[in-house]
């Protein structure tokens, strides 16, 4: 191999082999420069010990060293740091306590990584006494209150730590012990004062720690901090208020704190994502998927941006197929550390502005959760949320409750939720302060039944009784326990729907809930098709759209909820994640045809897109997803302050969607093999196909078009529909077929040479022939009513009707 060898190009090659511990590249680099004649730096002499040390070639290392002392270029603290290191990771914790005389000797002065490579080296051998200066008399005091709980040694142990704390030492094992002592002896305000010194130090709570913190804060009676501390891994703030905030998180959750927390962070997004980056990579550097990447690289010994390039550049993006494997794993019960190196059970407490004590009318359904292999329970995000102490957490935080209990909630029966969340939203109608569900479309459900419900609605808050439709024990007796009879409240809303009616049912929401501010959910992308029934219900009730947000993570907030739902963008906060965007660039086609068409650029960092470009955004999270494409197709809008704001363009690759079902092409073409597979009793085959997401209707449900050569009987195009229906194996769409919030397939077989017109409707429109494909899901109208005019047959889904 030839290049120009430079000073320049040398030091940044040893430096990367360094860090990966690439040996053999690195010592090729280094004689490379040995032969031009380039005299190697003392930057240079420190990454190639770096890289001999992390593949503990030590011996190495050590005639390294002896060169250098004996040379023009003497050791620095960093070179002194390698070497004792490396011996505390060989255990040649004697050989680390001698370089650090030595190092004593010529008078360089030892840092943080000194006292703590020799405090770790020292007590993973039990060897404490042998501890340099004040450490060890520190670190033998913390092991002995530990075991003793020794309130005078408590004491002396707090001030050891306090002297040296000028000195830069933060070593963290005593930290942990201290913690644990301090909480044991019921001295929780010290613990957790010096549980926010570690956050002071740029880093999180240890689980360990933060678990025995949450113990002690209970025992104390200090159940609110207890909760804080369960759900951050930050800072308790404890006798500190909004004095000190950790450089990443808001250590109180004030209003006008986030708010400043949140102008901060954008402020500087860059730089905050790239020590995002190192948070999550220092928080999982040790899990098997890394490594497979990135070696044993040491993560703390990474400059953070030296990190971000390694780690673009190493870790290859990845999809759910990529990560299945391994999640199969984790599922099935294997314990090591594959993607986590410990469980992330982090949430932001979002500030609802609502009087203390009212309530909230919520269209929320937790469908069932089952047990996997391994003993994990799974079901969707929001079913594990709803389960969660944090839902009642959140309740509690903003004094605002919903109106239906648990039972309501977790029933599994959508139908007989919707009717008890409608009946007490009813029955707290003064109370309720806003609307709200996940999505719009649940919203637009609800009160669509409620135009059939209402009179029978009255009738049981007229008598404090519940209709037979509700069968469910639990939900019965939950629902009884709450309401008493209201004659008064009957009426009253009986002459509201009674006037409704004549108005078409035009606003509805500030008729029954006089005090609701507004109608809060997610209401962009493929929700948007429910604004226009929506706002009927609302009239004057402002529509505000929810947060941006997946199943894998939060991305982004609406910065301007006064904006319609149309015109909402969504800043990405860059504490969340770390985000990459990958350029997308459309063909010149109708893109109502091919959701899915674009050339790809290389990705780039959050902090170098462009307004008016489109991107797909790639995920690295806590919770163990690196590099992962999320599929959503994202605008650049603009920006506040320093990061971007969103729009909402689409699924990328999703072509079937009508509530929280996610059905991609490959999804499409599966269940059309499998239901044209029974065309063969009728000698019959199929000629093409195309979809359509119908939710113009009410449910809203999948539309397939087909054209067939052949004969075939109604009662064989039923099994063929019901077996379309029923191979979707999607959770949302087989939760919401079950629940009816998405109606039954329909199959509609179109006449002979249909898929010929559609070919001839586009070439004569300008479109080559050569670069017609047929679409596999359609929204375009021209086509719709092609397919529509041409349709001879029209057969519906028999799955789901039990």
């Amino acid at each position: 191999m030839n290049f120009l060898v430079t000073s320049l190009a040398s030091n940044s090659l040893i430096k990367s082999f360094g860090c990966l511990g690439m040996v053999d590249e690195l010592l090729w680099v280094w004689r490379r420069m040995k032969e031009n004649g380039i005299e190697p730096s003392l930057y240079a002499y420190n990454f190639l010990l770096n890289g001999l040390v992390n593949s503990m070639f030590i011996e190495s290392a050590e005639r390294v060293f002896e060169v250098m002392e004996g040379g023009k270029i003497a050791p620095d603290i960093a070179t002194y740091n390698t070497m004792i290191k490396g011996y505390r990771k060989g255990g040649k914790t004697q050989k680390a306590m001698e370089k650090f005389r030595a190092m004593e000797g010529r008078n360089v002065e030892p840092d943080k990584i000194t006292y703590m490579a020799l405090i770790q080296g020292c007590y993973s051998e039990g060897d404490v006494a042998s501890c340099c200066g004040k450490t060890d008399e520190a670190l033998a005091l913390f092991k002995k209150m530990e075991e003793e709980g020794c309130d005078q040694m408590v004491a002396r142990a707090c001030k050891i730590l306090d002297e040296l704390a000028p000195m830069g030492v933060i070593p963290e094992t005593a930290f942990e012990d201290m913690i644990n002592v301090l909480s044991k002896a019921g001295r929780v305000k010290e613990a957790c004062n010096l549980a926010d010194g570690i956050v002071d130090t740029g880093r999180e709570i240890p689980g360990r720690i933060r678990t025995v913190l949450i113990n002690a804060l209970r025992k104390a009676g200090n159940a609110d901090l207890a909760m804080k501390l369960m759900h951050s891994k930050i800072g308790i703030g404890y006798d500190r208020m909004a004095t000190k905030t950790s450089p990443m998180e808001p250590s109180v959750c004030g209003e006008d704190d986030i708010v400043r927390w949140f102008e901060d962070m954008t402020e500087k997004a860059g730089s905050v994502q790239t020590q995002t980056l190192w948070r999550i990579l220092e928080l999982n550097f040790e899990v098997e998927y890394l490594k497979k990447w990135l070696g044993d690289i040491e993560i703390q010994e990474v400059d953070p941006c030296v990190l971000e390039s390694l780690y673009t550049s190493l870790v290859p993006l990845a999809s759910h197929a990529d990560l299945e494997p391994y999640i199969h794993r984790i599922a099935n019960g294997e314990s090591g550390p594959i993607l986590t190196k410990q469980p992330i059970t982090t949430l932001s407490l979002r500030v609802y502005p609502t009087r203390e004590g009212g309530r909230i009318l919520e269209f929320i359904y937790s469908s069932r959760q089952f047990k996997t292999k391994g003993g994990l329970t799974a079901g969707t995000a929001t079913t594990h949320y709803y389960a969660s102490p944090e839902f009642k957490i959140k309740q509690e935080k903003t004094k605002s409750f919903t109106c239906s209990p648990e039972e309501v909630i977790s029933s599994g029966d959508s139908k007989q939720s919707t009717y008890c969340h409608l009946l007490l939203g009813l029955f707290f109608s003064e109370q309720v302060e806003f609307i709200t569900s996940t999505f719009a479309y649940s919203i637009v459900q609800s009160f669509i039944a409620f135009e059939e419900l209402w009179k029978e609605l009255c009738i049981d808050i007229r008598d404090g009784t519940l209709s037979k439709r509700i069968n469910l024990p639990k939900v019965r007796k939950a629902v009884l326990d709450i309401i008493s009879p209201n004659p008064i409240l009957a009426s009253k809303i009986e002459a509201c729907c009674e006037e409704l009616e004549d108005l078409d049912w035009f606003g509805l929401i500030p008729k029954l809930w006089p005090n609701a501010k507004y109608v809060y959910s997610i209401m962009t992308g493929s929700m948007q098709p429910y604004l226009k029934k929506l706002r009927r219900y609302a009239a004057e009730v402002p529509l505000v759209s929810a947060e941006y947000g997946s199943t894998e993570s939060w991305i982004g907030v609406n910065v301007d909820p006064c904006l319609p739902p149309e015109d909402v963008t969504f800043a990405v906060v860059p504490t969340f994640s770390y985000f990459e965007f990958i350029p997308l660039h459309r063909q010149k086609q109708d893109y109502n045809l091919v959701i899915d068409d674009f050339i790809e650029d290389k990705p780039v960092p959050l902090s170098q897109v462009k307004v008016g470009q489109e991107y797909e955004i790639v995920l690295t999270t806590f919770t163990g997803l690196y590099r992962y494409r999320l599929g959503d197709v994202v605008e650049v809008a603009g920006f506040h302050n320093g990061t971007p704001k969103l729009n909402f363009i689409c699924r990328r690759k999703l072509i079937l969607t009508v509530n929280i079902d996610k059905n991609t092409e490959k999804d499409l073409q599966m269940v059309v093999e499998r239901g044209s597979q029974l065309l063969s009793k009728s000698k019959a085959e199929l000629i093409d196909f195309t979809s359509h997401a119908d939710v113009l209707t009410q449910p809203g449900h999948y539309i397939i078009y087909w054209e067939i050569k052949g004969e075939v009987e109604e009662r064989v195009l039923g099994e063929c529909c019901r077996e379309m229906d029923a191979s979707f194996v999607d959770h949302g769409y087989v939760v919401s077929r079950r629940s009816n919030s998405i109606g039954p397939l329909e199959l509609r077989i179109v006449e002979k040479g249909t898929f010929k017109k559609i070919l001839e409707y586009f070439i004569g429109n300008g479109s080559a022939l050569s670069q017609f494909k047929t679409p596999r899901c359609t929204s375009n109208k021209v086509l719709l009513s092609i397919l529509n005019l041409c349709t001879t047959k029209r057969v519906y889904s028999t799955a789901y009707a039990n």
